[in-house]
């Protein structure tokens, strides 16, 4: 039936003449490898200075990724200020740094640049257009590319966007293709928002694991044990060989050879640091 509907004269793919009967929630839209299929579209809103997931969700394929972008940034903004008013119960308050928004270019809007702006929020998004007519926008509209643009080029905007693809990058791989999100079997919006919930909250599980305990993945707890076998048991051999004088088996024991592979105990990555001053950002 798709071989034949190909030649259809005047066929649209279309939600307009397209709905799913048993997932009317579903939307036309292009799939990860390029196929055209009725899907969703996740969405994780990341601390940049830590990697948790502030906010999940799986919104409707045919909205547009600036629909709501300033609405869904104060949420954000909210849950972090409310998580340093609990974490700073007591002690007193330290002045923090400016709050920046990252994104990648499928987030640039105009308007939405503005209204984040004007909420104290500096946006480090790239403009998909580079022959942008400026002339034609208001003194508002001028302002916000114009800082948009200072702060993708400095220092600080170059870092935050590599760190954006570090962060939010490995937060989908985790969740869609680690997790098995990408090809669901769940219907409706409703059913899949609540299972993207629970496995981006298992993900912040992970990550506090690791900040806590050096292991946040079981690979990496059978990786850590393996390590402390294969390392009692070259204790064990030193120890007998110096009880029983076999000084021969001790440069044998100490070899390079009998140390554990690097690329099977790579010990986990202590760059995880205290959330402070909050940068946030939206999906890749």
């Amino acid at each position: 039936m798709r071989r034949f509907d190909k030649q259809r004269p005047g066929r649209k793919t279309s939600n307009q003449e397209w709905v799913n009967p048993n997932d009317p929630d579903a939307k036309v839209s292009k799939a990860k490898d390029g196929a055209t299929d009725m899907l969703y579209k996740p969405e994780n809103i990341v601390d940049l200075d830590t990697g948790v997931i502030l906010n999940a969700e799986v919104r409707k394929a045919d909205e547009a990724d600036t629909q709501g972008l300033a609405e869904r940034t104060i949420g954000a903004l909210e849950l972090v200020e409310a998580i340093r008013e609990e974490a700073s119960a007591g002690q007193e308050p330290v002045p923090g740094a400016t709050e920046t928004l990252t994104a990648d270019k499928g987030y640039y809007c105009v308007e939405e640049l503005e209204a984040i702006q004007h909420g104290g929020v500096a946006t480090i998004i790239s403009d998909p257009l580079s022959n942008r007519r400026v002339d034609k926008l208001d003194s508002g509209g001028q302002a916000a590319v114009g800082n948009a643009l200072l702060w993708v080029k400095s220092s600080e905007g170059k870092q935050l966007l590599r760190r954006r693809g570090m962060h939010i990058e490995r937060s989908f791989a985790h969740i869609l293709d680690s997790g098995g999100m990408r090809r669901a079997t769940l219907r409706g919006q409703v059913n899949l928002d609540k299972r993207y919930k629970i496995a981006a909250a298992t993900y912040n599980l992970s990550q506090l694991m690791r900040h806590h305990f050096g292991i946040g993945t079981p690979k990496q707890a059978a990786a850590s044990v393996l390590r402390r076998l294969f390392e009692l048991f070259l204790a064990c051999m030193e120890e007998l060989s110096v009880f029983f004088g076999l000084s021969v088996l001790l440069p044998v024991i100490q070899s390079p050879f009998l140390s554990p592979p690097a690329h099977l105990f790579r010990p986990a990555p202590s760059n995880h640091r205290r959330l402070k001053s909050g940068p946030i950002s939206t999906r890749c």
